[in-house]
């Protein structure tokens, strides 16, 4: 997976040794003007608060990872007076004036207890959503200043996922903080879908293709759903859950349930309707990337960077079994038709084929597909043909049934994030790092259209503009 240049160049600074007989120096915080609930609080919260009162801890039934839950109380009664901090009994058993004195053991210095004090003189009031999960963010002792790179060509953010309707008529692309709907015949761009926390890791059509999900979120923070009506992009509601963004979505066949899957190793199952999880499904020992629900509604399979894959019973709730064998993080999952085989990728640069049901699933072929990390894969509607896509800059065509290589549509211009097939399954969408998005023809690999060309290529176009015309790739 890719190093960040950002997170490269602070590593380095904070790795740069000091001038010999230069001591640090601590710099003095001036007390914020306004205290935020989310950097301010939340970090109070997150760092001191949580070990006994999380949701799963709860310790006096007072749960203190949201700002909804901080509001509820617990078994003494409500623990915030908003404007009244001494009438408040959390501000009370901060300073010792009720006890025990929290938290146990080192009380807040003086400097949080005020910030407490201050919040709840101001209203008590949030600046994030009411049941997102707090990841509050410390107050830096020093700045350090990261010098200003100016870029030498223009970037596009990454297509992380893409989907294509189930009527043909739209390729959905999830970038950095919006979702962009091409029209996959003429390249023009159709609607633009705003507003969302981070980039876009999933995307799904309803089994009606009358709603769009995009899931993704905020690292440490929480997980979100924005749920869009199609084709007129008004959007229907915003569902918010786990503990760090979620990676990966699946409906259920009928769409009145979907799945998600996160970074906090938590896979839920929601009910539509109401926004809200209905079951939290708990057994991989690291964060889940892959999540697939079968065709027939009665499994789920889910895979992450524990290397396992976990099959759901997805009504009850249970665990059924786990498939072991790839030798990294599994990265996408699907199922066949007849629900009873299981297509997996990942890190480990495999394509793997399970035979599955509700009693047990086996292994039945291993195949080294890419030179690099397989990012994901899709499965033709008509059954014939899969695609994965990797990090190797080249997308491969796969026959499901022997898992014998079709085509391969190589040297492409960066690593490749995300793949679709149309309807029909004559053409595959393929999304890549430096933002391009193509639509190759698949009896032939060549190049059917470019919804997004990266401005540093030769004659690139702006989005919604007609492609040149299509260029044979790679075989």
């Amino acid at each position: 997976m890719r190093t960040h240049i950002g997170f490269l160049l602070a590593a380095l600074m904070l790795a740069a040794p000091l001038s010999a007989g230069a001591a640090p120096k601590k710099a003095s915080q001036p007390f914020p003007k306004t205290i935020s609930f989310q950097k301010h609080i939340g970090w109070i919260i997150t760092h001191r608060c949580l070990a006994c009162h999380s949701a799963e801890a709860k310790k006096g039934g007072l749960a203190l990872d949201t700002y909804n839950h901080l509001l509820a109380g617990g078994k003494s009664g409500k623990v915030i007076v908003p404007c009244k901090p001494e009438a408040s009994r959390l501000y009370q058993l901060l300073t010792g004036k009720a006890q025990p004195r929290m938290p146990l053991g080192e009380p807040l210095s003086a400097r949080h207890i005020k910030m407490f004090a201050q919040w709840i003189k101001a209203g008590a009031k949030a600046d994030i959503g009411p049941d997102v999960a707090l990841g509050g963010k410390a107050e830096a002792s020093t700045e350090i200043k990261v010098p200003k790179i100016k870029l030498q060509v223009p970037m596009l953010p990454e297509v992380s996922a893409l989907a294509w309707s189930p009527d043909g008529k739209i390729v959905a692309a999830g970038l950095y903080r919006e979702v962009k709907l091409f029209d996959p015949a003429t390249g023009k761009l159709l609607a633009t879908l705003g507003g969302h926390a981070d980039k876009i890791h999933s995307l799904k059509f309803s089994p009606d293709g009358k709603i769009l999900a995009a899931a993704g979120g905020l690292p440490a923070v929480g997980g979100e759903i924005k749920f869009w009506s199609i084709p007129d992009g008004k959007l229907l509601k915003t569902a918010t859950g786990h503990k760090d963004y979620i990676f990966t979505f699946a409906w259920s066949p009928d769409g009145k349930q979907f799945a998600t899957a996160s970074y906090d190793k938590l896979v839920k199952i929601w009910d539509y309707a109401t926004g809200k999880p209905i079951k939290d499904l708990k057994d991989h020992a690291d964060s889940v990337y892959a999540l697939a629900w079968s065709p027939d509604g009665n499994l789920l399979a889910s895979g992450g960077a524990d290397r396992a894959i976990k099959v759901w019973d997805p009504k009850a709730g249970k665990r059924l079994y786990t498939l072991n064998g790839h030798g990294d993080t599994v990265l996408a999952l699907e199922f066949n038709k007849a629900s009873n085989t299981l297509y997996s990728v990942g890190a480990d640069k495999t394509f793997r084929t399970w035979t599955v049901n509700k009693s047990n699933g086996k292994q039945v072929r291993s195949v080294t597909a890419h030179g690099g990390v397989a990012t994901s894969l899709d499965l033709a509607k008509n059954g014939n043909m899969l695609a994965t896509v990797s990090e190797d800059r080249s997308m491969k065509l796969w026959n499901p049934a022997n898992g014998g290589g079709i085509r391969t549509v190589g040297n492409l211009s960066d690593g490749l994030l995300s793949v679709a097939f149309s309807p029909d399954s004559q053409e595959v969408a393929v999304g890549g790092f430096d933002g391009a998005l193509r639509i190759f023809k698949a009896a032939d690999g060549s190049v059917v259209r470019e919804l997004i060309t990266p401005p540093e290529k030769p004659g690139a176009k702006k989005e919604g503009e007609p492609a040149a015309k299509p260029k044979a790739a790679a075989k």
